[in-house]
């Protein structure tokens, strides 16, 4: 569908659905995006190949493998994020060193979503910490911030993990402030902190003040004003779900999803990829915002589910700059 008809599509809607109420006044019922309209970006951590997936088709392309400036393929990467405008907008993501490409460990790369190629930031960002969730959120005055949950530094001993932070990441140098330090989330909660689990995802909520943090089996809100949290719910059954992010429709936060209950996508469409089951699952957003400690969730059956994106950016097509020239420039 090329973007003039996706426009017109909107103004028809938008138009129709104007109406007089008592007193006269107009009011605008503005029309949930269809699941059909969204795409999802994503890095095959197995390929390091920058993805395009369109749920309309179902389909997803392969843009190209992501390489530096230096010739390197990045190095297994599991933080992905997207900042959608500005000066340094464009794919960020983080490499981890697991498979030996001989690129920068523990690096911030830009990426360019038109051919895949990225430019490594000169230093590592917080040593040989795990960057494991990354997620951007409005900064209140029109920009956006770059956040990511950064693991306990790791050494030869293999130590407790008691240096778990969420940071922001300023993509003018590369490096990170300190915002909160998590250590304490996984004792106050009871979380399961045993060998293998670790902080997997991060993703904007509903509320521009607050998060959603996500080990394999359990999802947090943290308050970003004044640091608290509580468990929202426990996806145990998935079993190990790497990546997380919320996404929003054109107009308004609705999102519909053919068999999904409305009201599950009423403040956005939560969703996770599962490493072990290789699948995405749909989160009730309206269930975890209400405390549930049991996470409602439904499998999303598609044709992503044969990679494995271990960071994940939603954005609707009207959004997206590149489908249109690296995808759809014949349509």
């Amino acid at each position: 569908m090329r973007i003039e008809s996706r426009l017109s599509r909107i103004a028809a809607s938008t138009t129709a659905a104007l109406c007089l109420l008592g007193g006269g006044r107009e009011v605008l019922a503005q029309p949930a995006t269809p699941l059909g309209e969204i795409v999802l970006y994503g890095i095959d951590a197995d390929t390091h190949e920058l993805l395009r997936y369109t749920f309309g088709s179902d389909t997803y392309t392969r843009i190209g493998v992501v390489v530096d400036q230096n010739g390197f393929e990045i190095d297994h990467p599991e933080g992905f994020t997207y900042i959608p405008s500005g000066e340094y907008k464009g794919f960020y993501a983080v490499s981890q060193g697991k498979d030996d490409t001989d690129g920068p460990h523990h690096t911030l790369a830009r990426i360019n979503g038109m051919d895949a190629t990225c430019v490594m930031y000169p230093q590592q960002i917080r040593g040989n910490a795990q960057i494991r969730g990354m997620t951007t959120v409005p900064d209140g005055v029109g920009g956006w911030r770059m956040l990511a949950i950064s693991n306990a530094l790791w050494t030869e001993e293999d130590p407790p993990r008691t240096d778990i932070l969420l940071i922001e990441i300023h993509p003018e140098t590369g490096l990170y402030t300190t915002l909160w330090d998590l250590s304490a989330i996984w004792p106050n909660l009871g979380l399961n902190s045993g060998a293998g689990v670790s902080w997997e995802g991060l993703s904007r909520h509903p509320d521009p003040n607050k998060l959603f943090l996500m080990t394999g089996y359990q999802m947090v809100e943290f308050d970003l004003t004044d640091g608290s949290y509580q468990l929202i719910g426990d996806h145990s059954p998935i079993s190990r779900t790497e990546s997380l992010e919320i996404v929003f429709g054109d107009l308004d936060q609705r999102i519909t999803i053919p068999g999904v209950p409305a009201t599950w996508t009423n403040q956005g469409a939560l969703f996770g990829f599962s490493d072990n089951l290789d699948v995405l699952v749909v989160f009730n957003v309206a269930s975890l915002l209400d405390g549930d400690t049991v996470a409602d969730y439904q499998q999303y059956n598609c044709s992503f589910d044969t990679v494995d994106c271990e960071g994940i950016v939603f954005m609707t097509q009207l959004q997206d700059p590149y489908g249109k020239i690296v995808v759809e420039a014949c349509d």
